[in-house]
């Protein structure tokens, strides 16, 4: 009978315990369901976004780094940081210090393949900080030049600007993958892929209006569909576009070029500040001695 009583009176104890248990299975199976990362399963996404996401990831990761030790300058410059940021991004075609009116203060190198005019950055972009960093592309007959550059200032009066400037396809060429991509600024044509580019229709879009109101979109033509996306180089819209649909003319022979990309990187130079004072950071108009003194002065004006 004892026994009888006992079981009875935990019959109610443990049905309830059983329909908590069920009740917590199903919060946990249909309501609070655990979230699970699936680093692997990428079948959802097209070969093209997979394309168009590695390519941009690696070309952004560099210039994001390049921004980075950029932005950092205004702390003070001297020989060794220019040759330290050089050896760090050997796809850079040079650097240089400027004066509030542009005056080159220092440069390295003192000559490149191309005409070097930084003057844009002198000017403020309404649309930011004045200490942010700027970028602008110049066109040349040699291909587009991107100029990086960090205002300098003291108080209320801007001193300097340190700058850094390269070819896109410096780049590129050391990022293969990437390459496949089509890259451009709302206004300038960075690099073009294999692709015949005035068969897409990448060069008659409205770019400053649409990255103005769109982080991605497609564009379409008779030959099919490009996919883009952009992201920032300062205060610089870098498009990246792969096609989507359709078939495109191609230029196999343009990745070719890559090959001689590096003619517009820095040549190699000597890494021993105490040995490339006098001979690797020079002015516009002298060597020696009185690049030294340009050096020192900047150096002033960028740790004040």
């Amino acid at each position: 009978m004892g026994s009888l009583l006992g079981l009875a009176a935990c019959e109610p104890n443990q049905t309830v315990n059983n329909v908590w248990k069920d009740t917590k299975a199903y919060y946990r199976e249909y309501l609070n369901t655990s979230a699970v990362l699936e680093l692997q399963d990428i079948s959802e996404y097209q070969d093209y976004l997979l394309t168009l996401g590695s390519g941009m990831a690696e070309i952004d990761e560099e210039l994001r780094q390049l921004s980075r030790v950029l932005d950092d300058s205004d702390r003070g410059t001297d020989t060794a940081w220019a040759l330290a940021v050089l050896k760090r991004f050997p796809w850079l075609s040079g650097l240089a210090i400027l004066d509030a009116d542009g005056a080159i203060l220092a440069r390295v190198p003192e000559y490149s393949l191309k005409e070097f005019d930084a003057s844009p950055l002198l000017e403020e972009d309404p649309k930011q900080r004045r200490s942010n960093l700027r970028a602008y592309v110049q066109q040349s007959p040699l291909g587009p030049e991107i100029y990086l550059g960090k205002p300098v200032y003291v108080a209320n009066e801007q001193r300097a600007v340190v700058l850094v400037h390269f070819d896109m396809r410096a780049l590129l060429a050391r990022h293969r993958k990437a390459a496949e991509l089509v890259l451009a600024t709302p206004q300038v044509m960075l690099w073009p892929g294999i692709y015949d580019i005035e068969a897409t229709p990448l060069t008659t879009a409205d770019w400053p209006s649409l990255v103005k109101n769109n982080v991605i979109g497609t564009l379409s033509n008779a030959n099919g569909t490009f996919y883009w996306s952009y992201s920032f180089l300062a205060n610089l819209p870098i498009i990246y576009a792969i096609p989507s649909e359709g078939a495109f003319p191609q230029r196999p022979e343009q990745m070719e070029l890559l090959d001689y990309a590096s003619a517009f990187a820095m040549p190699e130079i000597n890494l021993a500040p105490e040995e490339s004072q006098s001979s690797d950071m020079t002015d516009s108009d002298n060597s020696g001695a009185a690049s030294e003194g340009a050096d020192s002065d900047s150096g002033e004006a960028l740790s004040e």
